[in-house]
């Protein structure tokens, strides 16, 4: 412990280029670099807002104590000690505070982060992480996960959760892989991974698997503001299951024939009937509102409905039949923003 505080923080920090994150994935030094571009991605979406050069110091000394004396006698203490070593240099308590947090949780029933700079630092740390290994290959399964990766994402999850944090998960994943020609198959594997941590944390805060299913694109989009709708569907589901299979029914239909649009430029000029003017007109005034609640869909679905019994959508008039198709397109997508419907059981 003397002979670590009478060394400069600035003397561990150049012996993290010593020490190995993982083989053909640079040294703990390159991770604290990617560390502070993943806090700046984050800080520019306005995730938080911390200035940059508290990131800089933060990511900079988050590893430092790896390579200190106690660290290396008793590993556990990591973070710990970085947190008492940048406290003693004179550091400001965000970043103390940070180091000290960034590990937290460690396992189900561990503490959280009291600290903002300790949650985004523990955030960006693990999606380093866990991004990094599955470039170089990694593929838990099983009881199989020696490199912690579902922990790691678990930890992510709950530290989103827990701090109300707005992130685009997807945007996060891009950004980490940061690649010059996109591996949609590697992209998609770690989204996969991902998704049943974030169905595993939903369903055991008590939300139905068919909701969650329903619900996969805007959990990663903002797993708050899904966790907040997860309820409210489900609630909606139980109290109010004939408007709901009405509008899922709808959904589904209207799905499956956008599907063979090939066109999304749409002609208002080639509606003949009333009741496409009608359910465009609808369709408009909904797309006006802040707030769309379960009600405006069940209401537009039975317009939709009588659509469907006065309107051939596969007309044998090519153009009638494109045109209506292209409009089901943009009804398939004003669905889509509330729930993925096939997904849904009711």
């Amino acid at each position: 412990y003397k002979n670590d505080i009478n060394q400069d923080l600035n003397e561990f920090v150049k012996k993290l280029s010593g020490v190995v994150f993982q083989k053909n994935a640079g040294t703990m030094l390159d991770k604290q670099s990617r560390i502070f571009s993943i806090l700046q991605f984050l800080n520019d979406a306005k995730v938080f807002d911390i200035d940059d050069s508290v990131l800089k110091k933060i990511a900079t000394l988050s590893k430092m104590d790896l390579v200190s004396s106690m660290v290396l006698e008793f590993p556990s203490l990591q973070g710990k000690m970085g947190a008492v070593y940048a406290r003693l240099a004179g550091e400001d308590p965000l970043v103390y505070e940070a180091i000290g947090e960034h590990y937290l949780p460690a396992g189900k029933l561990s503490e959280m982060p009291t600290s903002l700079t300790g949650v985004v630092l523990g955030v960006s740390d693990r999606l380093d992480t866990v991004v990094e290994s599955f470039k170089l290959g990694a593929n838990p399964t099983g009881s199989q996960d020696p490199l912690g990766l579902r922990r790691a994402v678990m930890g992510i999850c709950e530290l989103i959760l827990g701090n109300k944090l707005d992130i685009n998960l997807y945007e996060c994943i891009d950004f980490c892989l940061k690649q010059q020609k996109k591996d949609v198959d590697l992209t998609n594997k770690i989204i996969d991974f991902f998704y049943l941590r974030i169905k595993t944390i939903l369903i055991d805060k008590g939300i139905d698997y068919d909701v969650v299913d329903a619900l996969r694109d805007s959990a990663f989009k903002n797993l708050n503001a899904t966790l907040v709708f997860a309820r409210d569907l489900q609630d909606y589901k139980q109290v109010n299951n004939v408007r709901l299979k009405l509008i899922s029914e709808t959904a589904v239909r209207i799905a499956r024939l956008a599907k063979k649009a090939t066109d999304k430029n749409l002609d208002c000029d080639l509606f003949v009937e009333n009741i496409e003017r009608e359910l465009y007109d609808d369709y408009l005034k909904l797309q006006k509102l802040n707030l769309l609640n379960f009600d405006h869909y069940y209401s537009f679905s039975l317009t939709f409905n009588k659509y469907f019994d006065q309107i051939l959508v596969m007309s044998d008039n090519l153009n009638l039949k494109m045109n209506r198709l292209a409009f089901l397109k943009k009804c398939d997508s004003f669905y889509n923003k509330l729930a993925d419907f096939e997904k849904l059981i009711i």
